[in-house]
Parts: structure tokens; C-alpha cells; sequence
């Protein structure tokens, strides 16, 4: 479905804190428009596409635009670390602004295809969690989830590399 159009003062304030998302074509419009839908909402959100185009910045759109910009962001990058390490600040994280304490946080897993099979879990039971009986009393989840990857997640999961269940959970 397409997103509604933004009204003048919307576009506007997404080009001027998002200079990125700038262009004058119906793709960057319904490109804007669909962005400034989904930073509104508070599913989780997965941000794709190939080399260059944007996918860090997109995600940072999405938490600045969103009902809880003034709230913690906490980036994971995923690719290049160590297992342990890497659980360690996933668990880090979760323990500072996850369903554990500040209601409103927003996690980012950047290059979340390289996410270990045990941590895709891991994130698959927070969101459930997060959703559930500890969502925050307006219905919101405690912890919005925003996740890039190059990788096609669906292919991925499909060759048993990525869980198709989280997949599933991220592709809204």
C-alpha cells in the first residue's frame, strides 16, 4: 500500500534533519513518505538494499523521526567481532535500555546479516518479550528493533543461515 503523502511542513522537516532523503522524483517522495510511516509506528524494521545507498542513515531517520527520538539508541554492529564479544554488548545493551529498563530505547543491529545463529534467538525472544506482557502501558514496545543489512535476510534464511522466524518478525 502506499504511504500517505506528506504535507509541506512533514517534507520539509524530514529533508532538512535528513538532507539524504532530499530529491524531487516520485520514488524519493513515496521513499520519504514510507519512511516517516514507519519511524511513526513501533514494529520492528528492516532496512535493505546494496552498498552505498544509504541503509545507516535510513535507520537513523527512522529512530529520529519516530515517537521516541529522545530516547537511547544503542548500535550493535554485528560483522567482524567475536561471538562472546559480541553477546556480551547485545546482553550490555538490553540490560541499559532494553525491556529491563528505558521503556522507549530503540536498538539498531547494523549488518545484522553476520548476527550469530545463537544471538538471532536471542533477538527473536526479545522481540516477543518486548511485545508482550512487558510492552509499555500505551501498547508500544518497550524496545523498537531497527536492523540493516545488504544481505537479503529472506535468501538467507531460505539457505538456513538466517531464521526465518526473525525474518519474518523484521520484514513488516
Amino acid at each position: 500500500a502506499a504511504a500517505r503523502p506528506l504535507d509541506a511542513a512533514e517534507e520539509a522537516r524530514l529533508i532538512t534533519a535528513a538532507p539524504f532523503l532530499a530529491g524531487s522524483s516520485s520514488a524519493a517522495a513515496e521513499f520519504r513518505a514510507r519512511t516517516l510511516r514507519l519511524a511513526r509506528s513501533s514494529a520492528p524494521v528492516l532496512v535493505t538494499g546494496e552498498r552505498g545507498v544509504g541503509k545507516p542513515l535510513a535507520a537513523e531517520a527512522l529512530h529520529a523521526f519516530s515517537a521516541r527520538p529522545a530516547r537511547p539508541l544503542a548500535r550493535l554492529r554485528c560483522d567482524h567481532r567475536a561471538v562472546d564479544e559480541l553477546a556480551a554488548d547485545l546482553e550490555t545493551a538490553l540490560r541499559l535500555w532494553g525491556a529491563q529498563g528505558d521503556a522507549g530505547a530503540t536498538l539498531l543491529l547494523e549488518r545484522a546479516c553476520a548476527l550469530p545463529a545463537g544471538l538471532q534467538s536471542r533477538v527473536l525472544r526479545l522481540l516477543d518479550a518486548s511485545a508482550g506482557a512487558g510492552a509499555a502501558v500505551d501498547g508500544a514496545a518497550r524496545l523498537r528493533l531497527i536492523c540493516w543489512a545488504r544481505d537479503d535476510l529472506e535468501q538467507r534464511g531460505a539457505d538456513g543461515q538466517f531464521r526465518e522466524n526473525l525474518f519474518q518478525r523484521l520484514a513488516i
